[in-house]
């Protein structure tokens, strides 16, 4: 006789059809977690809409401190801070009854009947209907996510498989829900109504199951995938570019994404009905409706989590701080690892030992790719040096610090997690005592996302003392860190790196900054005459996947390693607009884009790894790109002409020449940009002149004599404008259209556009101005446009970046077909000329006659990405108004205000120096209004010269707390960056 409740259960599972709702709010592996501060107001609160039959969208009295969500057509789960699981709601098969004692919790997934969650050691707990699924697979360890399906359960294991269970009866498991043979790569997975959907780690996506919908029919071509949603019938993908995808399900509600919806970062699919969350903290969803699934609350903002339940929904606000994406950071408050002096340690470190970093009491989860550590060497015997590098690996060429007789020597160390969730430290000598705290660490597995940290085995890029190379720094110099032999992608966005000045003959400091950039006020490390200095440096990169280098006096030698870099945003091209020539036919796959340039009707992209890309009318050989063409740092596009500036300030030219504009000047340099009219050039040299050539017809040539101090020059048509560094604008050429007498008495101008007939402006405030023959309303610039971060003219059309990475139109939009004759606009398609519906995330925009162009920048940063800054100085206690020195503890504002830093950043980069103590201690940073912790940031003796790079949790009131605990040694702080 068949078992009846097993029948039974098979057939409520059939009236459903659904099970397990994806509700892995598109993470790509499980949740990290994160405190809050001490003493906070509560936070991680949840809010619950939608059915209630049996309890589902009662949340308990008091439920805080919630990082994710869960839910099932019954049943509601919610995953806290503490890695502790609470549940609510349907309770027929035991589905509320938390495994006593359960915690280390780190993700979790409800079936229908079931739950399960996975621990921070990698493996799986399963409770609720454990009678009609089979258990956990003996022995499964190395899981990193985990999701049940209608009929399935899947793990996705650390080493990119997947391992699926289901049903105890063999009977009724569909072979269709099996795993995919030689399924690799994967790093996020997520199980539908009877279809699973697997996110490889080259962002594609893989579909098995059930196909009755087309579900599992992935859209051909397919790419840039972050996250994955499987629904009932449905699947989504959400893209880098904060964009969502839908397959499946044809013709109903639950597939119709809505239109214009970006900014994504979290998408959640239940039986029915779809939720997304936005990158602002609001709620976004549609389908099924019939019990207010979908009625978001009003007011809900703040969210951080979400989930689509069977037919309800749940939000998680107000989370401290919410997960991460892969890749992003989490800061912790300063936890000690090891200190060879304490008792019960090796007395100093001899040789090679490991150090264990993740899981047990290091406070750290397993699973985690890279650590921030604190590394102070202590009274070496003998001059030496450490390097920290992972477990497993073969020992680099790199130190992480450089050490000489008696001294106390910090330094800040990103490290690449490895083998058994361990760092390797080795020590060339002099026995050294060594202290490790640790800071946070970056989330490990799925897709690095923008601004994510990719940890590498350290790599030495410049030894000035090698053959060749130096022998020491005078002044700057720029030093190449991404792309090439490097091992660092060409469109990174910043470098870890460990920089060290050796033995200088004069007291100094030096700074790195991002190649092509203005030196700024701040300093990476300081050293004194004949002194060793090691310093954790994090430094956006620059022109040409460079970066500088600038020592003010000592002619030190300089030793630069690399350790890791940070995920870039791997911009691509949009194109709208005329299309004659294939001007907007963007390559396919064209990505890492740092610059573009739009001609009469072809188009120009510069790659981050120097080279040019070209298409659209190639009739006077304008996209025949020169032969073995790299190393260029800008480009121009003229009506029939090419333009390229070269690494070595020199420019290439190439396609028509009828007025003598591809006939580049002999001896030409130090161009830094340039700008193309109809038949001529302009160059902006890097003395802050301007020079020209081709044809002058229309004294388009005639530069005005004695203009200095440009920044900025535009060109198009027969006329040019320059933008000079207090704003004021200067212009020449044909004036027909008053594009030349209009920037007369210009004001506060940041950045011009020249259009075929007028010119568009942005001005130092946001807003934007314009001038010249208003055809179709190209200078009828928008009362309320503000916000504006660049600007681009076309021929009847302009276009503004917003600071939200939307961009704003105005001027002739689309076509029309006013011929009033009987049939004659029968077929008519208008061209439209206002930006695609979606497009977001803009950092460049490009536009001449009747195309535009626009680079979309990938997502925002994702969640814990680092946003890489100038260094910007915060604090210099030696200056007139500041206490001349550092007593006990002080506050200091590090987000807001003039910081450059936003508010609400998670956590900021930091490089912190201790400038002649007058008796030894030690500084310690850390989160404003918690506990000051047993960890110290560096170490320092009397007159020591000391820096640091540090990352410090953000505490309250966007502020950290400076404590000396004496010799009242004089700070200064320099911020490099933030985690948002």
């Amino acid at each position: 006789m068949p078992d009846i409740r097993l029948g039974l259960n098979v057939l409520r599972r059939a009236l459903a059809a659904f099970v397990g709702m994806t509700m892995a709010i598109g993470a790509l592996v499980g949740v990290t977690l994160q405190s809050a501060p001490a003493g906070a107001t509560p936070t991680g609160t949840v809010t619950a809409w939608g059915s209630n039959d049996v309890g589902e969208s009662d949340v308990p009295v008091g439920l805080s401190d919630v990082v994710a969500v869960e839910g099932s057509w019954p049943t509601s789960a919610a995953l806290k801070s503490d890695g502790t699981v609470i549940v609510w709601g349907d309770n027929a098969f035991g589905q509320t009854d938390v495994p006593a004692g359960l915690t280390g919790v780190t993700q979790i997934s409800v079936g229908w009947d079931e739950i399960f969650a996975l621990k921070s050691d990698g493996t799986v707990v399963e409770w609720g209907d454990a009678e009609l699924f089979a258990p956990v697979p003996a022995g499964l360890s190395g899981v990193v996510a985990v999701s049940a399906a209608h009929d399935y359960v899947y793990a996705l294991k650390a080493d990119g498989t997947v391992v699926g269970w289901g049903y105890q009866s063999p009977l009724i498991n569909d072979p269709a829900l099996e795993v995919p043979a030689g399924l690799t790569g994967v790093v996020a997975i997520d199980g539908g109504g009877a279809h699973a959907l697997a996110l490889k780690s080259d962002g594609t996506v893989v579909a098995w199951g059930s196909n009755d919908e087309n579900q599992i029919e992935v859209p051909a071509g397919l790419s840039g995938v972050t996250a994955v949603s499987a629904g009932q019938a449905v699947s989504f993908a959400l893209k880098s570019n904060g964009t969502l995808v839908a397959w499946g399900n044809y013709g109903t509600a639950a597939a119709n994404v809505p239109a214009g919806l970006n900014h994504v970062t979290a998408i959640s699919s239940g039986y029915g009905h779809q939720l997304a969350l936005k990158d602002d903290g609001t709620v976004v969803g549609w389908g099924a409706n019939a019990d207010g699934q979908i009625d978001i609350p009003v007011g809900l903002s703040g969210v951080t989590a979400i989930a689509a339940a069977g037919r309800h929904s749940l939000a998680v606000q107000g989370s401290f701080y919410g997960p991460v994406d892969a890749g992003g950071f989490t800061a912790v408050s300063p936890h000690r690892l090891l200190d060879t002096r304490a008792a019960g340690q090796t007395p100093c470190l001899t040789g090679t030992r490991d150090l264990r970093v993740t899981g047990g009491g290091t406070t750290i989860p397993d699973g985690v790719g890279s650590v921030a550590l604190n590394v102070t060497v202590v009274s070496p015997g003998v001059p030496g040096y450490l390097t920290v590098f992972p477990a497993g690996a073969t020992r680099p060429l790199a130190s992480s610090l450089n050490y000489t007789a008696g001294t106390v020597v910090p330094n800040g160390v990103l490290i690449k997690v490895g083998d058994g969730g361990k760092v390797s430290i080795y020590a060339s000598g002099g026995c050294p005592d060594v202290v490790v705290d640790v800071v946070g660490f970056y989330k490990g597995g799925g897709v690095i996302a923008p601004g994510g940290f990719v940890g590498l085995t350290p790599k030495r890029l410049l030894d000035t003392r090698s053959v060749g190379e130096g022998p020491c720094l005078s002044t700057a110099r720029d030093l190449v860190v991404a792309g090439g032999d490097t091992t660092v992608p060409a469109d990174a966005g910043s470098v870890a790196l460990n920089v060290t000045a050796v033995t200088p003959l004069l007291p100094g400091f030096l700074t790195v900054y991002p190649s092509g950039e203005a030196r700024p006020t701040a300093s990476s490390l300081n050293y004194v005459t004949g002194q060793v200095v090691a310093n954790n440096v994090t430094v956006k990169v620059g022109d040409l996947g460079s970066i500088a280098l600038f020592a003010s006096g000592g002619c030190p030698s300089v030793v630069v390693d690399v350790v890791g870099y940070f995920q870039g945003t791997n911009g691509s091209v949009s194109a709208w607009g005329d299309n004659y020539a294939g001007e907007s036919d963007v390559p396919a796959g064209l990505t890492g884009l740092t610059a573009i340039a739009a001609g009469n009707s072809h188009s120009l992209a510069l790659k981050a790894d120097g080279t040019v890309v070209a298409w659209g009318d190639n009739g006077s050989g304008q996209t025949d790109i020169p032969a073995g063409l790299t190393g260029v740092k800008a480009i121009g596009a003229g009506y029939f002409f090419s333009l390229a500036v070269t690494s070595d300030g020199g420019v290439v030219a190439w396609g028509d020449n009828y007025g003598g504009q591809i006939d580049v000047p002999a001896g030409l340099s130090g161009v830094t940009a340039v700008a193309a009219g109809q038949n001529f050039v302009v160059a902006l040299l890097e003395d802050g002149t301007v020079t020209a050539w081709g044809d002058n017809t229309y004294t388009q040539t005639d530069v005005p004599v004695g203009l200095t101090d440009v920044v900025q020059i535009s060109a198009n048509n027969t006329a040019t404008v320059a933008v000079k560094s207090d704003g004021t604008t200067v212009a020449w050429g044909y004036d027909g259209y008053g594009q030349v007498a209009g920037a007369i008495g210009q004001t506060n101008i940041t950045q011009v556009s020249v259009g075929v007939y007028d010119v568009v402006a942005l001005k130092g405030d946001g807003t934007v101005t314009a001038w010249g023959i208003n055809v179709h309303g190209s200078t009828d610039v928008p009362l309320d446009l503000s916000g504006a971060v660049a600007v681009a003219a076309g021929e009847q059309t302009s276009y503004a970046i917003l600071s939200d990475g939307t961009i704003r139109a105005w001027g002739l939009l689309e076509t029309i077909c006013d011929n009033p004759d009987p049939g004659a606009c029968d077929g008519f398609v208008p061209t439209i000329y206002s930006p695609p519906v979606g497009l977001s995330g803009i950092t460049a925009i490009a536009a001449d006659f009747n195309h535009a162009l626009a680079i979309e920048g990938g997502a925002l940063i994702g969640a814990g990405g680092l946003e890489g800054l100038t260094p910007h100085r915060l604090l210099d206690t030696r200056e007139v108004g500041q206490q001349p020195c550092l007593t006990g503890s002080r506050d200091l504002v590090v987000t807001g205000g003039s910081t450059t830093v936003p508010e609400g950043a998670r956590a900021v980069a930091l490089n912190i120096t201790v400038v002649s103590p007058i008796a030894a201690g030690y500084l310690t940073a850390y989160p404003a209004g918690v506990t000051r912790p047993l960890a110290s940031t560096l170490n320092y003796v009397t007159g020591q010269v000391v820096p640091n790079g540090t990352i410090v949790k953000v505490g309250d009131l966007g502020s950290i707390s400076i404590f000396a605990n004496g010799g009242c040694p004089n700070v200064i702080v320099d911020v490099v960056g933030y985690y948002n």
